[in-house]
């Protein structure tokens, strides 16, 4: 609900399908991608004054399942939201925890809406530096090398890893998942460091601004959209 209401206070034209998910498309501008389910513990939720802030790293001082996963990727989309509100896309998920089954209901339902975007960048990677794309089929090896090119000064790289909601995006959009610097997921000694996310906000910023050429998306022999 607060995500809904923040979102909708700059711009009441987002809209939420019948499965949960929030997006906004604005035809020719990149896709940000995040999902809004968590694994978080009760301890959490019952200890969140326990949560601080010690040498730029935010924990639990209890031990609990923060849910960094992927509430990082929805803070930095969204502070990318604030100051170039009608120069992306937003696509925020559901269900990414039990199987992207939310994103691939929005894929296979709307990708005619998804192929109006640009590219999309999905930050949902534990730890630091990664790209995860082409190596994953998620995108042209020429797309992967300009993401590398524009973003290698952050001190990020190619490399391969597991699922996340650009296994479904990248049947309609070249894709890559970064990583948004949170340590230890979905375990009850997870944590951030505050300036590792600030690097994943202007890297993903930069290539947003500076990624303009088109690429050819990588061509999966086994699904076309609809």
């Amino acid at each position: 609900r607060e995500v809904i209401a923040y979102l909708k206070s700059w711009n009441p034209k987002l809209k939420q399908d019948e499965y949960g998910n929030l997006y906004l498309i604005n035809p020719g501008t990149p896709l940000l991608n995040a999902h809004m389910d968590t694994v978080q513990s009760q301890e959490c939720v019952n200890n969140l004054s326990s949560l601080r802030l010690r040498n730029w790293m935010i924990g639990c001082l209890k031990p609990a399942v923060i849910g960094w996963d992927d509430k990082c990727w929805i803070a930095i989309a969204m502070e990318i939201y604030e100051k170039l509100w009608n120069k992306v896309s937003l696509l925020f998920t559901r269900q990414e925890e039990t199987g992207m089954n939310w994103a691939w209901a929005f894929v296979t339902n709307h990708s005619d809406l998804l192929a109006e975007c640009k590219f999309c960048l999905t930050l949902d990677r534990r730890w630091a530096w990664d790209i995860i794309g082409y190596q994953n089929t998620y995108c042209s090896k020429e797309f992967e090398d300009e993401v590398y090119r524009l973003t290698k000064e952050f001190g990020y790289k190619p490399t391969k890893w597991y699922a996340s909601d650009a296994n479904k995006i990248s049947k309609v959009l070249n894709c890559v998942n970064l990583s948004v610097w949170y340590y230890n997921p979905h375990q009850k000694t997870e944590f951030i460091k505050c300036d590792e996310m600030i690097n994943a906000c202007e890297a993903a910023m930069y290539i947003v601004q500076h990624l303009t050429d088109d690429y050819p998306i990588y061509q999966d022999p086994i699904y076309q959209p609809k």
